[in-house]
């Protein structure tokens, strides 16, 4: 009777420690990225991101909040917020998307809330490579598994 009881209370505390496990906070100043890990479709050969389903590292962001995922099935990862300082802009490159056109250097800007939308970004042919776009100065929730930022000095070009 006692070793049943015990074996349940050892059962019981196993499972609570796995149920808290999969709860995350995302505070004001991170950005979460979630993978999963089993119990999708398997991305196309070539593809980073992981779209509708799939399994890999999500195209979609978590904004700040408590969030709970089976442990098995997801991981979390959580990164600071970009920022851009005043004189300052973030240049931004993208790890994928559709191949850039022969003879293109920069990828054409597509909507995507800044590149704060990652799945919107893909979802509108955005290019693989160096963006048009820019980020002004400024903070930004953006997936640093999809888009690389680099900082460079803002210019000012006197007239004439």
């Amino acid at each position: 009777m006692i070793v049943g009881v015990f074996a349940g209370a050892i059962v019981a505390f196993i499972a609570l420690i796995f149920f808290l496990r999969g709860f995350r906070l995302i505070r004001a100043n991170e950005v979460g990225i979630l993978t999963k890990n089993m119990f999708g479709k398997k991305m196309p050969e070539g593809q980073i991101i992981a779209r509708k389903g799939q399994i890999g590292v999500q195209a979609r962001t978590l904004m700040p909040g408590l969030y709970w995922r089976l442990p098995i099935i997801w991981s979390f990862n959580k990164i600071p917020v970009v920022m851009v300082d005043i004189g300052t802009i973030g240049i931004v490159e993208s790890i994928d998307g559709e191949p850039l056109p022969k003879g293109r250097v920069l990828a054409d800007e597509v909507e995507c809330n800044q590149f704060q939308d990652a799945e919107m970004f893909l979802a509108n042919h955005g290019k693989k490579g160096p963006q048009v776009g820019i980020l002004r100065p400024g903070t930004y929730r953006i997936n640093s598994k999809l888009f690389n930022i680099n900082y460079a000095s803002a210019i000012k070009i006197a007239e004439n």
